[in-house]
């Protein structure tokens, strides 16, 4: 008999055929403390996963037929098919995920609200930034964090007029949170907001 633990189903007892469910008990009984220290420290170094405002549950499989990587987004499930030989951390490919979606869906918004209130910028860049949810150059070059995707739609909106604000003073002046102000006029909340989750 032994114990086995993995990311996705948790702690499992494998037994060999013929032995009987009393020994199997007996067995456990006599690991509590470390089935006690796991549990303690798989808890505690548990992830939240969120996208658009929304904590996703997580579905992951290994298959020895699969090549690469498939991830599918099914309403507040991520569903992510491995190869049964390549052994990523969970929270490396929900990174890369998240990143393939702020590409596509930062710039998208960015072109949206620019058209619709007159803004005209040079080029988008989504980063990693540490410090940062986004930037404007002198230039009119626009920076944002993909981990901006874990917000809620309202809540990236804001950050990209707040950009965009900047295109028309590159400062933190009254007159720019007046031109915030007149876009998005609850932006205070969606500021405090922005702090709550990271």
């Amino acid at each position: 008999m032994r114990l086995q633990v993995s990311s996705e189903k948790g702690l499992e007892l494998i037994i060999p055929y013929g032995v009987s469910m009393r020994d199997a008990e007996e067995f456990l009984n006599s690991r509590k403390d470390w089935i006690a220290k796991y549990i303690d420290r798989y808890t505690k170094s548990q992830h939240v996963y969120m996208y658009m405002g929304s904590k996703l549950e997580i579905d992951h499989q290994y298959d020895l037929f699969v090549k690469r990587h498939r991830i599918e987004l099914e309403g507040n499930k991520l569903k992510i098919l491995s190869p049964s030989e390549r052994k990523v951390p969970l929270i490396n490919l929900f990174t890369t995920w998240l990143k393939l979606k702020a590409e596509r869906y930062i710039p998208e918004r960015v072109e949206h609200i620019a058209e619709k209130y007159g803004f005209k910028y040079n080029k988008i860049t989504i980063r990693d930034q540490k410090t940062r949810w986004g930037s404007c150059s002198r230039a009119g070059n626009l920076s944002f964090n993909f981990k901006l995707m874990i917000y809620d739609k309202e809540i990236i909106d804001y950050v990209i007029v707040h950009e965009l604000c900047h295109l028309k003073e590159l400062n933190h002046s009254i007159r720019f949170w007046r031109h915030v102000e007149k876009i998005m006029p609850n932006y205070k909340i969606l500021r405090k907001e922005l702090k709550k989750i990271i």
